[in-house]
């Protein structure tokens, strides 16, 4: 059963990173061909905000985390307890704000997303033998991979791009668009 909930998960993480790199290659198009062309993307008619995008991104992620210590019985290493303070957080914030009037602590969120994103970062750096710093401690290794799925794709990585989906969620929505 992990195996197939992990392939689950690992092919979500790698269509959410294809997702991503076209989300912020429009971007830097209408970014820079804005001047020049007026760039007019079409816009899709939906009820979920982007907080309410964020938050189930958070929502899985969570999900994801507690499934494979708990049921799966993957260790959580320092690191990895360091993201989910990152992680935990931000599914009370964005509920709040998807329901609620008051959107004004949602600009919050990025701290949060930002600091998860940077740890998860140096963790899978920790995992593909890029940093030879360690700071966990030797009964539960960081650079343990309990996952490695598409060559590349580990815990820490699908915490990567998690905390970068909620990261341009939160800064697309709330200070570009104001939309949140």
């Amino acid at each position: 059963m992990t195996t197939t909930i992990t392939l689950i998960f690992t092919t979500a993480t790698l269509i959410s990173q294809i997702l991503i790199f076209v989300f912020l290659l429009f971007f830097l198009f209408k970014v820079i061909l804005k001047r020049k062309i007026n760039l007019k993307l079409p816009r899709i008619k939906t009820s979920l905000t982007f907080s309410s995008l964020a938050l189930i991104t958070v929502s899985v992620s969570t999900l994801v985390s507690l499934y494979y210590s708990e049921i799966a019985n993957f260790y959580p290493c320092k690191l990895c307890w360091i993201e989910r303070i990152a992680m935990f957080p931000l599914f009370p914030l964005l509920l709040i704000g998807s329901i609620g009037k008051e959107k004004l602590f949602l600009k919050w969120t990025p701290v949060f997303s930002i600091t998860g994103f940077l740890i998860s970062g140096y963790h899978y750096l920790l995992q593909i033998n890029l940093s030879n710093a360690e700071i966990c401690s030797s009964e539960i290794t960081c650079t343990e991979k309990w996952i490695w799925e598409y060559g590349y794709i580990s815990i820490p990585m699908m915490g990567l791009t998690a905390f970068g989906i909620i990261t341009i969620l939160s800064i697309y929505g709330y200070w570009i668009k104001n939309e949140i």
